[in-house]
């Protein structure tokens, strides 16, 4: 039951990994700027609003937006 648990628990950050890698919606940029947002302090905030295309965007364009402000 546990190793059942434990594959559960793992089968959505794999899951955005996978799609992360495969999608053609972002480009290698932005796919650089998820997966630092996704390792970062705020990572289960972008994890959550990797699952909505709309959720996704507006996140994309917080990370574009800090990156801006960071140069």
């Amino acid at each position: 039951m546990l190793l059942v648990s434990a594959l559960f628990l793992g089968a959505a950050p794999v899951g955005v990994l996978v799609h992360l890698a495969g999608t053609a919606e972002l480009t290698r940029g932005q796919k650089r700027m998820w997966i630092a947002g996704l390792i970062g302090r705020n990572g289960p905030t972008f994890f959550a609003a990797y699952f909505s295309a709309t959720e996704r965007r507006r996140a994309t364009q917080e990370l574009e937006a800090a990156r801006q402000n960071r140069r």
